[in-house]
């Protein structure tokens, strides 16, 4: 939502199309409906908003995205047993998994150590949220700084405030460990 109200267009993507299509439409007209496997060029960055067990299965349904793509994961790889339990595969980082398993994509990691509530309403925060974008990839890391930087902000009064600030972290493997005893 808040990249929409800041005018970027988004395409929501889900196996179930058609509640892919009810919450597209209750974000209005920048936002659309499509399939997974219908993301391809033109697509400047895909945020994987999934559990994180079911990301490598989106990437792969979504397997028309060019080469160079920007996946930002944003998953937690948790299963609860008592409370939540950080499971992070063999790689070290789901981010470092689905970087080998899709070499072709560039993975950076982003958007996963606070509440959905504070993108969609980053007012709700005190100050500026601390938003951790880890990868290996400079560029990519830096285009989703910029877009955030450029675009995400919220209205205090009369007063524009930013609503995250972006800080890069150099490696993916072991980041979501230090993070989730963070959050």
């Amino acid at each position: 939502r808040n990249l929409i109200r800041h005018g970027i267009d988004v395409q929501l993507a889900a196996l179930d199309l058609a509640k892919t299509r009810e919450a597209a439409t209750a974000l209005g007209p920048r936002a659309r409906a499509v399939e997974l496997a219908s993301l391809r060029d033109g697509t400047d960055a895909v945020f994987l908003a999934v559990p994180a067990n079911a990301a490598p299965a989106a990437l792969e349904a979504a397997k028309g995205l060019p080469a160079g793509t920007i996946v930002v994961d944003c998953t937690n790889p948790l299963r609860w047993d008592n409370g939540p339990v950080h499971t992070p595969p063999p790689e070290g980082s789901m981010t470092a998994h689905l970087a080998k398993r899709f070499p072709e994509l560039r993975l950076i990691k982003a958007f996963n150590t606070f509440g959905a509530e504070f993108h969609d309403r980053p007012e709700l925060g005190a100050t500026a949220a601390d938003l951790y974008v880890a990868g290996d990839d400079a560029d990519a890391k830096q285009a989703i700084s910029d877009l955030v930087a450029a675009r995400a902000v919220h209205r205090d009064g009369d007063q524009l405030l930013p609503a995250y600030t972006p800080l890069p972290v150099d490696e993916t493997v072991g980041v979501e460990a230090r993070l989730h005893h963070l959050t």
